[in-house]
């Protein structure tokens, strides 16, 4: 199955992001126009949604200079009460999780079917 993957996809472009990122803007526009299904080569055939993307790829540079540091987590992220709510299903939902036993009887599995007389072998 990955050898079928890999001749599949030997001939995919890479992403436009990616291509950007290593500044071969061009190639950038090529693969998002072929992710696109865009068959006209004419930048002025190409709607607004597209261009957008272009500008924004061909400038990331300058958005990262300009841009606060999004990648950190603060104390302010949790003051929607949405968030929190979610965070606190999420912390439920782990707390039953691990409450609930199963961890504790998947490990110990075999020794439960060894111990209750099965004709199962433990180890199956």
């Amino acid at each position: 199955l990955p050898i079928v993957f890999v001749g599949c996809f030997w001939f995919m472009p890479e992403t436009p992001q990616h291509l950007a990122q290593r500044h071969k803007l061009s190639e950038a526009e090529d693969a998002l126009r072929y992710y696109r299904n865009i068959r006209t080569r004419p930048s002025k055939d190409l709607s607004e949604q597209l261009q957008l993307e272009l500008h924004k790829l061909r400038a990331p540079e300058k958005a990262d200079d300009v841009a606060i540091d999004d990648s950190t987590v603060t104390w302010a992220d949790f003051a929607d009460r949405k968030t929190r709510k979610a965070l606190l299903i999420g912390l439920g939902v782990l707390m039953c999780n691990q409450g609930c036993g199963c961890f504790a009887l998947l490990n110990y599995t075999a020794m439960i079917f060894e111990k209750s007389g099965s004709s199962l072998p433990p180890t199956v």
